[in-house]
This record gives C-alpha cells, sequence and structure tokens, in this order.
C-alpha cells in the first residue's frame, strides 16, 4: 500500500491549480487548449486528443483515459482490493447504459466505445443502468472482514451526500459544481492515507479533472464550428 499511496500522492501532486483552469478557459483557440494543457499538467489525459478532435472523439478519448487510469489504480492496490477499484470503471457508461435501456436510439458515438458496442448494437438490457445497481455490484466486491471498508463506506455515504448537494444546483457551472466535491475529495485522500480506500477519492479527483479538461476542448470545437 505505501507504493499505491505514493503513486497517487505524486499523480496528485501534479494537477493544475485554478490559475490554469482560467487560462484554459481563456483561450479562445483549440491549438492553444491543448498546448496548455500539456504544459500544464494535463498532458496524461490527452491520449487520443487532437486538433482535429470533435466533440465524439473527445468523448471516446476521456472515457478511455479514465478506464486507463482506473486500471492502473487497481494494479497499485493490494489484491484483495483490486475488484473494487476495478469496478469504479463502469461509473462512466452508467448515463449510457440509462439511455439505451430506456429504448432511446444509439447516440453514433457508442458504436465506436467498445464497452458499449455491444449494448448499443443489440436490444439487451444494460447490465447496470443506475447508480444504485451499481453500488450494490461495487460493495459486493469489498473484501469481507476488512476494517478498511468502514472508512469506505463513510466515504461514499458522504460522497453521495456531496454530489446530490452539487447536482440540485444545476444553473451553476460545472466548475462551481464540483469545487465542493474537489475539496471533499482531497480531505478524504489525505484522511485515508496509507489506506486501499484512499483510492477513490483519488478517482474522484481524476474524473472531475476530465470532465472538466473535456468541457474546455468541447467548448472551443462548438466555438469553432459555429464561427462563420
Amino acid at each position: 500500500m505505501e507504493y499505491a499511496q505514493a503513486r497517487m500522492q505524486a499523480r496528485l501532486g501534479r494537477r493544475p491549480g485554478d490559475a490554469l483552469w482560467r487560462r484554459l478557459s481563456a483561450t479562445r483557440s483549440l491549438a492553444g487548449v491543448l498546448a496548455t494543457a500539456r504544459d500544464g499538467g494535463l498532458a496524461a489525459w490527452l491520449d487520443g486528443v487532437n486538433e482535429g478532435g470533435t466533440v465524439h472523439t473527445f468523448e471516446l478519448a476521456m472515457r478511455a483515459n479514465w478506464r486507463r487510469e482506473v486500471a492502473r489504480t487497481a494494479r497499485w492496490m493490494p489484491a484483495p482490493w483490486r475488484a473494487a477499484v476495478s469496478a469504479t470503471a463502469a461509473l462512466i457508461d452508467l448515463p449510457a447504459w440509462s439511455w439505451l435501456a430506456a429504448g432511446r436510439p444509439a447516440q453514433p458515438w457508442m458504436h465506436d466505445d467498445p464497452a458499449l458496442e455491444r449494448g448499443a448494437n443489440s436490444d439487451a438490457a444494460a447490465p447496470l443502468t443506475t447508480v444504485h445497481a451499481w453500488d450494490a455490484r461495487w460493495r459486493a466486491c469489498w473484501p469481507p472482514g476488512d476494517d478498511d471498508a468502514e472508512a469506505l463506506a463513510r466515504f461514499a455515504q458522504r460522497l453521495g451526500a456531496c454530489l446530490g448537494a452539487a447536482l440540485s444546483r444545476p444553473a451553476d457551472g460545472l466548475q462551481a459544481r464540483s469545487r465542493p466535491v474537489e475539496r471533499f475529495s482531497l480531505q478524504c485522500f489525505r484522511r485515508l492515507s496509507g489506506q486501499p480506500a484512499a483510492a477513490f477519492p483519488y478517482l474522484c479527483l481524476v474524473a472531475i479533472d476530465l470532465r472538466r479538461l473535456q468541457a474546455c476542448l468541447v467548448l472551443r470545437t462548438l466555438a469553432l464550428e459555429s464561427s462563420p
């Protein structure tokens, strides 16, 4: 676990601060956003992203980057906790699975995502379509009788409340909604230092950065598409 903690700590140490996010928001060209992101500690999240990208290819790239980071983090963990960490990869798929399970037509990008291709190309019900279904499966992956599971249960409960409060303010921008979740996750990561449960606030912070970066890329792309 010492190795895992050191790796997570090092990666969080490279996270960009508010100043970089402000620069990204103020940058008007997609090329400028990409250059600023690469120089500002976000290069790891730009795999599969280039100036010729579209809204759909950015979505696919961020989904792939999320899954890779979850898999990497799971490998760092003690063996009994790897399944629980790996299970978080599916969180990014829940909105799409819910969309498909409701009988709505698949979005074009869904056919290009290996994790969604089966559902997008068939009438089969999605294996997980709600957070509650995912949560039950996730908790089933926790090591039985592990004291660290109690710390994780407390984190999950408080995170749920924090996310609920953020989602109740849809008029706020992504950055404003994510800031309380970011602060909470940072606090929990420090509090859980040295425990396997620290992987989960770490991944929350990864998810926040990926979505904020994606939002910057999408906004610049849409601005280019709408310009005369």
